[in-house]
């Protein structure tokens, strides 16, 4: 741009006056007012692209308080510490997947750390090992609570006690 600007500025100094080379700013009036809708056609869309994820990110974290407080009310103790330390890293995991940390170019022992710190060593080896890690995650709280709501006898004693 530089460039062409220079060589236009050149042409414009060494012919002044030239009739050819007279322009009005009419040219220049049209296409700011086109580029000034274009830019507020793609600002709206970013902005629409925003709220929706912002809504679709919201509702997701509304999920997850209300399986944490079914948790605390209906497991047992080692179960509703697993199950909220996998819920807990839900967000982390999931956000991980949408940017891409496992992709090309990540640093893979700080990516394993990450997931060793949120959820435990044992639970983080074998998400550090999926492709896909929301939903890794997602079978594996839904199999803490098949085994727990699954559980007859759990259920009844704890209707027992009242709980």
């Amino acid at each position: 741009n530089v460039f062409f600007a220079f060589i236009v500025y050149a042409v414009r100094a060494s012919f002044p006056g030239h009739a050819a080379l007279v322009w009005t700013p009419t040219a220049h009036t049209i296409a700011g007012g086109f580029l000034g809708l274009l830019l507020v056609f793609r600002t709206n869309s970013a902005y629409d692209r925003f709220w929706e994820a912002r809504k679709i990110w919201g509702a997701m974290l509304g999920r997850v308080r209300v399986l944490s407080q079914l948790a605390h009310r209906s497991m047992e103790p080692l179960d509703r510490e697993h199950f909220l330390t996998l819920l807990c890293a839900m967000p982390m995991v999931l956000l991980g997947h949408l940017q891409n940390w496992g992709g090309d170019g990540r640093d893979e022992g700080s990516e394993r750390a990450r997931l060793v710190k949120a959820v435990g060593e044992h639970d983080g080896a074998l998400l550090f090992k999926s492709a896909n890690r929301p939903l890794l995650l997602c079978k594996m709280l839904s199999a803490i609570s098949f085994k727990v709501f699954n559980d007859v006898a759990a259920q009844r004693r704890r209707a027992e006690e009242g709980g």
